[in-house]
């Protein structure tokens, strides 16, 4: 029992959830170097926050 559960907590914490691994916080701006947009995106998607 104690072995299992031993190797599925280290897989996991070794492994985590790589969805969440891709998220990057992106800043975009206009040519005057004003802030044109920020917020999340995960592999080239705009997801959560977006101002």
């Amino acid at each position: 029992m104690f072995p299992k559960l031993f190797l599925m907590v280290a897989l996991f914490l070794f492994l985590g959830n790589q969805s969440e691994e891709t998220g990057v916080y992106q800043r975009d701006y206009y040519p005057t170097g004003k802030l044109k947009s920020e917020g999340w995106s995960n592999n080239g998607v705009k997801t959560a926050y977006w101002k």
